[in-house]
């Protein structure tokens, strides 16, 4: 019996197929994570509402001890869907002084802590699953005094919340 020889042109194209098939995955690897980086980083509220740090919210809610607090948290699935419902309810409604985001992405653990510490005390419960449930908060005279459950992306919730808090 003869053996078959294979020709060194089908090795160079097999070598050719795995190479691009390689790269290819990387590429699109690295397209997918470009474009979920870029969505986690640039919210539709972007230049309409004010954004402070954690840092920052102490000095903050001493000028301004009234206030709708939204906390975004970019790992969320759902963010951009509720950034854009907050967005159109905000501009519908000219809310843009009175709510500030919180950007709690890369450390939810820190804004857990700092929101759990001015938490009035009615609202307790919500102490160990804060931010699991939650995202818009009212403060009033430096404690959060309101919390919007769940999170929603329902207008009629939104309002409901707003009008409750004075807001609108």
């Amino acid at each position: 019996m003869k053996k078959r020889e294979i020709p060194i042109k089908n090795y160079i194209i097999l070598a050719a197929i795995i190479i691009s098939t390689v790269f290819i995955t990387f590429h699109l690897a690295n397209r997918y994570k470009t474009e979920n980086d870029y969505y986690k980083k640039s919210s539709p509220l972007y230049n309409i509402l004010y954004e402070i740090k954690m840092e920052e919210l102490d000095n903050y809610l001493l000028e301004n001890p009234n206030i709708i607090i939204y906390v975004v948290n970019g790992n969320d699935d759902n963010v951009l869907e509720m950034d854009k419902t907050i967005k159109n309810f905000v501009l519908e409604n000219d809310l843009t002084n009175d709510i500030v985001v919180i950007n709690a992405t890369n450390n939810i653990n820190q804004v857990t802590r700092k929101l759990n510490d001015i938490l009035d005390e009615d609202l307790v419960t919500y102490k160990n699953n804060l931010l699991v449930h939650t995202n818009l908060f009212s403060v009033k005279d430096r404690i959060i005094d309101d919390i919007l459950v769940p999170k929603t992306k329902d207008m009629e919730a939104l309002t409901s919340f707003f009008r409750k808090n004075g807001v609108i």
